[in-house]
C-alpha cells in the first residue's frame, strides 16, 4: 500500500546530490508513520553504500517545549555517553576536549546541561535526520521548520518530517497559515502514509514471540480491527503485548485448550476499551 512512498524514500535517502527540500510524512495518530520510516531505513547498515545506519539521526520532539531542548536532544544522540548523568562530573573537562577536537562551541545552561550550540559537526558525521512527533511538541511549526532550516540549506542534509498535519491544522488560524506558509518554502513532497495492518501485524507477533504458537492471532486481529473500523496500529501492538501478559500469567491447560476464544474476547475488548 505505501510500497511507492517506501521507493521515493530511498531514492531521497540515497541519491548523493542535495535535494535542497525535506519530506513530510503524515497521518493519524497510530496508522503506523514511525514503523514506517523504522522499517525503511533497516536495510541501512554500516556497510551499506550510498549512507550509513550511523550517519542517520532520528529525534522525536515529543513534549518538547523549547528550541534549546532541541539542542539537547542531538547532543545526546551525538553523544550518548558524555550526555549522561554519569558525566556531567567532568562536563567541563569534556567541553574542553570537544572544542579543541571539532572545533565546536558548547556552553552551559542554569541546569549544568552541556549544549551543542553548532551544527557543523552534524554535517561531518551525519546524511539524514528523521524528525517524528512534530504535532506533539509545544513548538510551532515556523520555530520547528526554522531550526532545521540551516541543516537543510547551508549543510545540505536530507530530512524526513513525520507527524499528524490534521491536527496541526485544527488549531487556530494563525498557526494554520504561518504552517501552510512555512510549509511551502521547506516540504518538497508530502505523503499519508496508510495503515499497513497485515505486515505490521506479523511484525508485532514476531516482536513478542507469539508468531509461532499463536499463528491465528493475526486473522483474529484483522477481523476484529475491519468490524471495528479501527487502523491504529499502536492500539494494536498494545493489546497484542498485553495479550503476552495474559498467556505468561496462565496455565497451560487453559491455554491449550481456550487460546483462541481468549484472544477474541480479550483483543475485541481492548480495541473498544480505547
Amino acid at each position: 500500500m505505501n510500497e511507492h512512498i517506501k521507493n521515493y524514500c530511498e531514492e531521497y535517502i540515497e541519491n548523493e546530490s542535495s535535494p535542497q527540500f525535506a519530506l513530510l510524512l503524515k497521518g493519524a495518530w497510530g496508522c503506523g508513520k514511525t514503523y514506517f520510516i523504522q522499517k525503511t531505513i533497516e536495510k541501512y547498515t554500516d556497510k551499506t553504500k550510498n549512507i550509513k545506519q550511523k550517519e542517520i539521526m532520528y529525534l522525536s520532539l515529543f513534549g518538547v517545549s523549547q528550541i534549546s531542548e532541541i539542542d539537547e536532544l542531538v547532543f545526546q544522540k551525538l553523544h550518548p555517553i558524555l550526555s549522561s548523568k554519569h558525566f556531567k562530573f567532568f562536563s567541563k573537562v569534556f567541553r574542553t576536549l570537544l572544542k579543541s577536537r571539532f572545533n565546536i562551541e558548547l556552553e552551559q545552561n542554569e541546569k549544568n546541561t552541556i549544549i551543542f550550540k553548532t551544527k557543523k559537526l552534524i554535517f561531518e558525521i551525519k546524511k539524514l535526520i528523521i524528525v517524528d512527533d512534530i504535532e506533539r511538541c509545544m513548538l510551532n511549526p515556523l520555530q520547528i521548520f526554522g531550526y532545521f532550516s540551516e541543516y537543510l540549506y547551508k549543510f545540505g542534509i536530507k530530512i524526513i518530517f513525520i507527524g499528524n498535519e490534521d491536527d496541526i491544522l485544527e488549531r487556530d488560524e494563525t498557526l494554520k497559515y504561518e504552517y501552510l506558509k512555512i510549509k511551502e518554502k521547506t516540504i518538497g513532497i508530502d505523503f499519508s502514509i496508510k495503515p499497513e495492518r497485515e505486515s505490521a501485524i506479523d511484525s508485532f507477533l514476531k516482536e513478542l514471540s507469539l508468531d509461532a504458537r499463536f499463528s491465528y492471532i493475526k486473522n483474529i486481529c484483522i477481523d476484529i480491527m475491519t468490524n471495528l473500523k479501527c487502523n491504529n496500529l499502536r492500539i494494536i501492538r498494545q493489546c497484542l503485548y498485553n495479550l503476552k501478559i495474559l498467556f505468561d500469567s496462565l496455565e497451560e491447560e487453559a491455554i491449550s485448550n481456550h487460546s483462541e476464544h481468549i484472544e477474541r474476547i480479550f483483543i475485541n475488548l481492548f480495541i473498544q476499551k480505547i
